[in-house]
Protein backbone atom coordinates (compact mmCIF):
# COMPACT_ATOMS: atom_id res chain seq x y z
CA UNK A 1 0.00 0.00 0.00
CA UNK A 2 3.30 2.62 -0.13
CA UNK A 3 6.00 2.51 -2.23
CA UNK A 4 9.92 1.76 -1.00
CA UNK A 5 13.08 3.03 -1.49
CA UNK A 6 15.90 3.98 0.79
CA UNK A 7 15.17 6.62 2.48
CA UNK A 8 18.12 8.53 1.66
CA UNK A 9 17.17 8.97 -1.99
CA UNK A 10 15.47 12.00 -3.26
CA UNK A 11 11.96 11.30 -4.83
CA UNK A 12 11.49 12.06 -8.66
CA UNK A 13 8.72 14.66 -8.99
CA UNK A 14 5.43 13.31 -10.22
CA UNK A 15 4.28 15.77 -12.22
CA UNK A 16 0.32 15.47 -11.98
CA UNK A 17 -2.19 17.38 -14.23
CA UNK A 18 -5.99 18.94 -14.33
CA UNK A 19 -8.36 18.73 -17.03
CA UNK A 20 -10.83 21.54 -16.94
CA UNK A 21 -13.26 19.37 -17.90
CA UNK A 22 -15.26 17.64 -15.11
CA UNK A 23 -12.01 15.25 -14.31
CA UNK A 24 -8.56 15.35 -12.40
CA UNK A 25 -6.00 13.57 -13.64
CA UNK A 26 -3.25 12.35 -11.54
CA UNK A 27 0.46 11.22 -12.71
CA UNK A 28 2.15 7.62 -10.93
CA UNK A 29 5.45 7.23 -10.69
CA UNK A 30 7.18 3.83 -9.72
CA UNK A 31 9.05 2.52 -7.28
CA UNK A 32 10.55 -1.34 -6.53
CA UNK A 33 8.65 -2.66 -3.41
CA UNK A 34 10.34 -3.18 -0.35
CA UNK A 35 10.87 -6.66 -0.57
CA UNK A 36 12.45 -6.30 -3.81
CA UNK A 37 14.58 -3.18 -3.05
CA UNK A 38 16.19 -5.15 -0.22
CA UNK A 39 17.16 -7.77 -3.06
CA UNK A 40 18.42 -5.19 -5.46
CA UNK A 41 20.66 -4.39 -2.20
CA UNK A 42 22.22 -7.79 -2.21
CA UNK A 43 20.43 -8.72 0.78
CA UNK A 44 20.03 -12.40 0.96
CA UNK A 45 16.09 -13.75 0.90
CA UNK A 46 16.71 -15.44 4.24
CA UNK A 47 17.99 -12.77 6.03
CA UNK A 48 15.10 -10.66 4.70
CA UNK A 49 12.91 -13.35 5.61
CA UNK A 50 13.99 -13.69 9.38
CA UNK A 51 13.86 -10.40 9.27
CA UNK A 52 10.14 -9.89 8.40
CA UNK A 53 9.31 -12.59 10.37
CA UNK A 54 10.98 -10.84 13.57
CA UNK A 55 9.15 -7.38 12.70
CA UNK A 56 5.61 -9.32 11.86
CA UNK A 57 5.82 -11.02 15.40
CA UNK A 58 5.47 -7.90 17.19
CA UNK A 59 2.33 -6.64 16.06
CA UNK A 60 0.87 -8.38 19.15
CA UNK A 61 2.60 -5.26 21.53
CA UNK A 62 1.16 -2.74 19.30
CA UNK A 63 4.44 -1.53 17.43
CA UNK A 64 3.65 -2.83 13.81
CA UNK A 65 0.47 -1.99 12.11
CA UNK A 66 -0.32 -5.53 10.42
CA UNK A 67 -2.21 -4.14 7.63
CA UNK A 68 0.91 -2.35 6.38
CA UNK A 69 2.84 -5.59 6.16
CA UNK A 70 1.41 -5.50 2.16
CA UNK A 71 3.50 -2.17 1.82
CA UNK A 72 5.74 -4.87 1.44
CA UNK A 73 4.87 -5.20 -2.49
CA UNK A 74 3.81 -1.99 -3.60
CA UNK A 75 5.18 0.10 -6.34
CA UNK A 76 3.20 2.82 -7.39
CA UNK A 77 2.94 6.27 -5.64
CA UNK A 78 1.69 9.89 -6.45
CA UNK A 79 2.07 13.34 -5.14
CA UNK A 80 -0.57 15.10 -2.73
CA UNK A 81 0.28 18.75 -1.21
CA UNK A 82 -1.58 20.10 1.99
CA UNK A 83 -1.36 23.87 1.60
CA UNK A 84 3.11 23.95 1.37
CA UNK A 85 3.23 20.79 3.08
CA UNK A 86 4.28 18.21 -0.09
CA UNK A 87 4.05 14.03 0.44
CA UNK A 88 4.58 11.44 -1.67
CA UNK A 89 1.43 8.84 -1.23
CA UNK A 90 -0.25 5.48 -2.40
CA UNK A 91 -4.13 5.79 -3.75
CA UNK A 92 -5.22 2.62 -1.75
CA UNK A 93 -8.72 1.48 -2.77
CA UNK A 94 -8.03 -1.03 0.66
CA UNK A 95 -8.05 2.18 2.23
CA UNK A 96 -10.97 4.41 3.53
CA UNK A 97 -9.19 7.44 5.24
CA UNK A 98 -6.31 9.68 3.77
CA UNK A 99 -3.39 9.96 6.35
CA UNK A 100 -0.18 11.59 6.18
CA UNK A 101 2.74 12.16 9.00
CA UNK A 102 2.81 15.01 11.89
CA UNK A 103 5.62 17.46 12.46
CA UNK A 104 5.22 16.25 16.00
CA UNK A 105 6.56 13.05 14.64
CA UNK A 106 9.85 13.57 16.44
CA UNK A 107 13.04 13.34 14.48
CA UNK A 108 14.52 11.26 17.23
CA UNK A 109 13.10 8.50 14.95
CA UNK A 110 14.90 7.86 11.80
CA UNK A 111 11.66 7.16 9.75
CA UNK A 112 10.55 10.05 10.70
CA UNK A 113 13.52 12.54 10.01
CA UNK A 114 14.00 11.75 6.60
CA UNK A 115 9.89 12.20 5.64
CA UNK A 116 8.08 14.85 4.35
CA UNK A 117 5.89 15.96 7.82
CA UNK A 118 2.65 18.19 7.87
CA UNK A 119 2.80 21.21 9.60
CA UNK A 120 -0.57 22.44 10.44
CA UNK A 121 0.20 25.82 10.17
CA UNK A 122 -3.14 26.92 8.57
CA UNK A 123 -5.45 23.89 9.36
CA UNK A 124 -8.10 22.98 11.95
CA UNK A 125 -7.01 20.76 14.48
CA UNK A 126 -10.05 19.10 15.91
CA UNK A 127 -8.90 17.26 18.71
CA UNK A 128 -10.66 13.92 17.74
CA UNK A 129 -8.07 11.28 18.21
CA UNK A 130 -8.25 8.04 16.48
CA UNK A 131 -7.28 4.59 17.22
CA UNK A 132 -7.91 1.86 14.65
CA UNK A 133 -7.21 -1.60 15.18
CA UNK A 134 -5.43 -3.72 12.66
CA UNK A 135 -5.75 -7.36 13.81
CA UNK A 136 -3.32 -7.08 16.66
CA UNK A 137 -1.91 -3.50 16.54
CA UNK A 138 -3.40 0.20 16.27
CA UNK A 139 -2.48 3.19 14.36
CA UNK A 140 -3.08 6.48 16.10
CA UNK A 141 -3.28 10.23 15.30
CA UNK A 142 -5.35 13.33 15.52
CA UNK A 143 -7.80 13.95 12.71
CA UNK A 144 -7.41 17.50 10.91
CA UNK A 145 -9.37 19.70 8.61
CA UNK A 146 -7.22 21.30 5.61
CA UNK A 147 -7.20 22.09 1.79
CA UNK A 148 -5.49 18.75 -0.12
CA UNK A 149 -4.53 20.03 -3.19
CA UNK A 150 -3.43 17.54 -6.30
CA UNK A 151 -1.88 20.02 -8.67
CA UNK A 152 -4.00 22.54 -9.42
CA UNK A 153 -7.12 20.86 -8.11
CA UNK A 154 -7.78 21.73 -4.37
CA UNK A 155 -10.29 19.67 -2.22
CA UNK A 156 -11.01 22.62 0.15
CA UNK A 157 -11.92 21.84 4.14
CA UNK A 158 -11.33 18.18 4.07
CA UNK A 159 -10.75 15.90 7.05
CA UNK A 160 -7.89 13.40 7.16
CA UNK A 161 -5.51 11.87 9.57
CA UNK A 162 -2.24 13.22 11.44
CA UNK A 163 0.06 10.03 12.69
CA UNK A 164 2.34 10.50 15.20
CA UNK A 165 4.49 8.00 14.80
CA UNK A 166 5.91 5.88 12.31
CA UNK A 167 7.04 2.27 12.65
CA UNK A 168 10.83 1.81 11.87
CA UNK A 169 9.73 -1.52 9.80
CA UNK A 170 8.88 -1.65 6.50
CA UNK A 171 9.07 2.25 6.61
CA UNK A 172 13.02 2.82 6.76
CA UNK A 173 12.90 1.79 3.24
CA UNK A 174 10.17 3.69 2.27
CA UNK A 175 9.73 7.24 0.29
CA UNK A 176 6.10 7.54 0.78
CA UNK A 177 4.70 9.47 3.40
CA UNK A 178 1.05 8.10 3.60
CA UNK A 179 -2.12 7.06 2.13
CA UNK A 180 -4.99 8.68 -0.06
CA UNK A 181 -7.76 5.98 0.78
CA UNK A 182 -9.70 5.44 -2.02
CA UNK A 183 -12.04 2.77 -0.53
CA UNK A 184 -15.41 4.28 -0.38
CA UNK A 185 -16.01 3.33 3.64
CA UNK A 186 -15.27 6.04 6.02
CA UNK A 187 -12.22 4.04 7.98
CA UNK A 188 -10.39 5.07 10.79
CA UNK A 189 -12.50 8.06 11.19
CA UNK A 190 -15.89 9.34 10.13
CA UNK A 191 -15.10 11.59 6.63
CA UNK A 192 -16.31 12.21 2.99
CA UNK A 193 -13.96 10.40 0.51
CA UNK A 194 -12.06 12.00 -1.89
CA UNK A 195 -13.76 11.74 -4.83
CA UNK A 196 -17.28 12.67 -2.98
CA UNK A 197 -15.45 16.04 -1.65
CA UNK A 198 -14.22 16.60 -5.35
CA UNK A 199 -17.75 15.51 -6.77
CA UNK A 200 -19.47 18.15 -4.09
CA UNK A 201 -16.81 21.21 -4.66
CA UNK A 202 -17.21 20.66 -8.30
CA UNK A 203 -13.83 19.84 -9.38
CA UNK A 204 -15.29 16.44 -11.43
CA UNK A 205 -18.35 15.64 -12.70
CA UNK A 206 -18.97 11.83 -12.05
CA UNK A 207 -18.28 10.01 -8.61
CA UNK A 208 -16.21 7.83 -10.24
CA UNK A 209 -12.19 6.99 -10.59
CA UNK A 210 -10.09 5.06 -13.00
CA UNK A 211 -6.39 3.67 -12.43
CA UNK A 212 -4.16 2.96 -15.21
CA UNK A 213 -0.75 1.19 -14.37
CA UNK A 214 2.07 0.73 -17.08
CA UNK A 215 4.38 -2.20 -15.85
CA UNK A 216 6.93 -1.16 -18.53
CA UNK A 217 9.98 -1.77 -16.44
CA UNK A 218 11.84 0.61 -18.66
CA UNK A 219 9.93 4.06 -17.07
CA UNK A 220 9.18 5.71 -13.94
CA UNK A 221 6.28 6.10 -15.39
CA UNK A 222 3.97 4.09 -13.20
CA UNK A 223 0.84 4.80 -14.56
CA UNK A 224 -2.46 7.25 -13.68
CA UNK A 225 -5.37 8.28 -11.59
CA UNK A 226 -8.14 9.63 -13.22
CA UNK A 227 -11.06 11.07 -10.95
CA UNK A 228 -14.44 11.64 -12.61
CA UNK A 229 -13.89 9.99 -15.44
CA UNK A 230 -12.41 7.58 -17.62
CA UNK A 231 -9.32 8.17 -19.74
CA UNK A 232 -10.00 6.60 -23.72
CA UNK A 233 -6.37 6.46 -24.86
CA UNK A 234 -5.68 3.82 -21.68
CA UNK A 235 -8.26 1.06 -22.82
CA UNK A 236 -9.87 -0.49 -26.16
CA UNK A 237 -13.05 -2.73 -26.21
CA UNK A 238 -15.94 -2.24 -24.09
CA UNK A 239 -16.25 -2.51 -19.79
CA UNK A 240 -17.39 -5.40 -18.28
CA UNK A 241 -19.02 -4.57 -15.20
CA UNK A 242 -19.85 -6.36 -11.93
CA UNK A 243 -21.38 -5.54 -8.79
CA UNK A 244 -19.47 -4.40 -5.54
CA UNK A 245 -21.16 -6.41 -2.47
CA UNK A 246 -23.28 -5.41 -0.54
CA UNK A 247 -21.28 -6.93 2.87
CA UNK A 248 -17.92 -5.26 1.51
CA UNK A 249 -17.98 -2.63 4.12
CA UNK A 250 -16.71 0.13 1.48
CA UNK A 251 -14.15 -2.07 -0.24
CA UNK A 252 -14.50 -2.48 -3.49
CA UNK A 253 -15.46 -6.26 -3.16
CA UNK A 254 -17.00 -8.43 -5.78
CA UNK A 255 -17.97 -11.85 -6.90
CA UNK A 256 -15.45 -13.81 -9.49
CA UNK A 257 -17.43 -17.04 -11.03
CA UNK A 258 -13.86 -18.98 -11.46
CA UNK A 259 -9.93 -19.22 -11.84
CA UNK A 260 -8.96 -21.12 -14.80
CA UNK A 261 -5.40 -22.85 -15.86
CA UNK A 262 -6.65 -25.46 -18.00
CA UNK A 263 -9.81 -27.26 -18.02
CA UNK A 264 -8.95 -30.01 -16.00
CA UNK A 265 -7.38 -26.79 -12.92
CA UNK A 266 -9.98 -24.70 -12.21
CA UNK A 267 -10.65 -22.81 -8.89
CA UNK A 268 -13.11 -20.60 -7.07
CA UNK A 269 -15.80 -22.96 -8.89
CA UNK A 270 -18.63 -21.90 -6.77
CA UNK A 271 -17.51 -18.26 -7.23
CA UNK A 272 -14.97 -16.21 -4.98
CA UNK A 273 -15.34 -13.22 -2.98
CA UNK A 274 -12.31 -10.61 -4.20
CA UNK A 275 -11.56 -7.41 -3.81
CA UNK A 276 -9.49 -5.01 -5.62
CA UNK A 277 -6.23 -4.08 -4.05
CA UNK A 278 -4.09 -0.66 -5.74
CA UNK A 279 -1.72 -0.83 -2.86
CA UNK A 280 0.05 -3.91 -3.71
CA UNK A 281 1.31 -5.47 -7.17
CA UNK A 282 0.15 -9.30 -5.94
CA UNK A 283 -3.35 -11.66 -6.72
CA UNK A 284 -3.16 -13.36 -3.26
CA UNK A 285 -5.59 -15.55 -2.14
CA UNK A 286 -6.08 -18.54 0.17
CA UNK A 287 -3.02 -20.27 0.80
CA UNK A 288 -4.29 -23.88 -0.61
CA UNK A 289 -5.16 -22.74 -4.11
CA UNK A 290 -2.07 -20.24 -4.21
CA UNK A 291 0.14 -23.05 -3.93
CA UNK A 292 -1.86 -25.15 -6.54
CA UNK A 293 -1.48 -21.87 -8.84
CA UNK A 294 2.04 -21.84 -8.26
CA UNK A 295 2.72 -25.64 -8.70
CA UNK A 296 0.86 -25.99 -11.76
CA UNK A 297 2.64 -23.21 -13.52
CA UNK A 298 5.99 -24.98 -12.76
CA UNK A 299 7.20 -22.72 -9.32
CA UNK A 300 9.21 -22.92 -6.55
CA UNK A 301 9.19 -21.91 -2.91
CA UNK A 302 11.44 -18.59 -2.73
CA UNK A 303 10.90 -16.96 0.53
CA UNK A 304 8.08 -14.98 2.30
CA UNK A 305 5.53 -16.72 0.53
CA UNK A 306 6.65 -15.70 -2.95
CA UNK A 307 7.44 -18.65 -5.58
CA UNK A 308 9.66 -17.92 -8.33
CA UNK A 309 10.03 -19.80 -12.03
CA UNK A 310 12.96 -20.30 -14.61
CA UNK A 311 13.10 -17.20 -16.29
CA UNK A 312 13.76 -18.56 -19.27
CA UNK A 313 10.42 -19.90 -19.51
CA UNK A 314 8.16 -17.21 -18.83
CA UNK A 315 6.80 -17.09 -22.14
CA UNK A 316 5.85 -20.45 -22.42
CA UNK A 317 3.61 -20.09 -18.60
CA UNK A 318 0.07 -21.28 -19.00
CA UNK A 319 -2.12 -18.79 -19.46
CA UNK A 320 -4.47 -17.89 -15.70
CA UNK A 321 -8.24 -16.64 -16.89
CA UNK A 322 -10.37 -15.10 -13.97
CA UNK A 323 -13.83 -14.92 -14.95
CA UNK A 324 -15.67 -11.54 -13.85
CA UNK A 325 -19.07 -10.44 -15.08
CA UNK A 326 -19.36 -13.61 -17.44
CA UNK A 327 -16.15 -12.23 -19.07
CA UNK A 328 -12.74 -14.19 -19.12
CA UNK A 329 -9.54 -11.66 -18.24
CA UNK A 330 -6.58 -13.57 -18.80
CA UNK A 331 -3.09 -12.80 -17.99
CA UNK A 332 -0.21 -14.53 -19.62
CA UNK A 333 3.72 -15.59 -17.92
CA UNK A 334 4.39 -12.36 -18.47
CA UNK A 335 1.70 -10.32 -16.97
CA UNK A 336 2.01 -12.36 -13.52
CA UNK A 337 6.17 -12.68 -13.50
CA UNK A 338 8.28 -9.98 -12.02
CA UNK A 339 12.28 -10.44 -13.00
CA UNK A 340 14.77 -9.22 -10.41
CA UNK A 341 18.26 -9.00 -10.48
CA UNK A 342 19.26 -10.55 -7.32
CA UNK A 343 23.23 -9.52 -7.24
CA UNK A 344 24.56 -11.55 -10.61
CA UNK A 345 21.60 -13.82 -10.72
CA UNK A 346 18.11 -13.09 -12.04
CA UNK A 347 15.30 -13.91 -10.32
CA UNK A 348 11.73 -14.68 -11.54
CA UNK A 349 8.79 -14.47 -9.01
CA UNK A 350 5.14 -14.97 -9.96
CA UNK A 351 2.77 -12.39 -8.17
CA UNK A 352 0.54 -15.52 -6.76
CA UNK A 353 0.93 -15.22 -3.23
CA UNK A 354 -0.53 -16.70 -0.07
CA UNK A 355 -2.92 -14.59 2.18
CA UNK A 356 -4.01 -15.28 5.67
CA UNK A 357 -7.92 -14.77 4.73
CA UNK A 358 -9.17 -18.33 4.60
CA UNK A 359 -11.36 -17.37 1.99
CA UNK A 360 -10.71 -14.26 0.17
CA UNK A 361 -8.97 -13.07 -2.88
CA UNK A 362 -7.53 -9.96 -3.80
CA UNK A 363 -6.48 -8.24 -7.29
CA UNK A 364 -3.40 -5.79 -7.45
CA UNK A 365 -1.74 -3.71 -9.84
CA UNK A 366 -0.52 -6.84 -11.71
CA UNK A 367 -3.85 -7.82 -12.79
CA UNK A 368 -5.08 -3.38 -13.45
CA UNK A 369 -2.04 -3.65 -15.18
CA UNK A 370 -3.85 -5.69 -18.30
CA UNK A 371 -6.91 -4.57 -17.42
CA UNK A 372 -8.01 -0.47 -17.29
CA UNK A 373 -10.38 -0.23 -13.95
CA UNK A 374 -13.06 1.83 -13.25
CA UNK A 375 -14.91 2.18 -10.00
CA UNK A 376 -18.14 4.15 -9.58
CA UNK A 377 -19.53 5.29 -5.77
CA UNK A 378 -22.53 5.82 -6.99
CA UNK A 379 -23.52 2.85 -8.43
CA UNK A 380 -21.41 0.69 -6.40
CA UNK A 381 -19.89 -0.73 -9.70
CA UNK A 382 -16.14 -1.95 -11.24
CA UNK A 383 -15.66 -1.90 -14.60
CA UNK A 384 -12.42 -3.49 -16.95
CA UNK A 385 -11.52 -3.37 -20.21
CA UNK A 386 -8.48 -4.45 -21.86
CA UNK A 387 -5.47 -1.63 -21.23
CA UNK A 388 -3.47 -0.08 -24.20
Amino acid sequence: MLCFALVFLTCTTCFAHSINDGVVSLSLERQDPIFITMLKQGIHPRVIETFFSSIKSQAGNGTVPAKLYKLFDNEYYGKLKIRKDSFNVAYDTAWGNTWVPSVNCSSASITCKFRNKYTGKNGTNTLQRFRFPIENTILTGTVWIDNLSFDMSTVKNQSFGVVDKIPFFPFIYSICDGVVGLASNSGMFKSKSIVTAMLEQGLIKKPIFSIYINRDPNTPKGGSVMFGGIDKKHYKGEFTYTHVLPQSNGIWMFKMQSITISPKFVLCQSGCNVYMDTGSNLISGPSAEIESINQYIGAQVFFLNRYTVKCGRVDQLPKVTFTIGGKKFTLKGPDYVQEVNFGPVKVCLTVFKKTEESDMWSLGGSFIASYYTTFDIQNQLIGFATSL
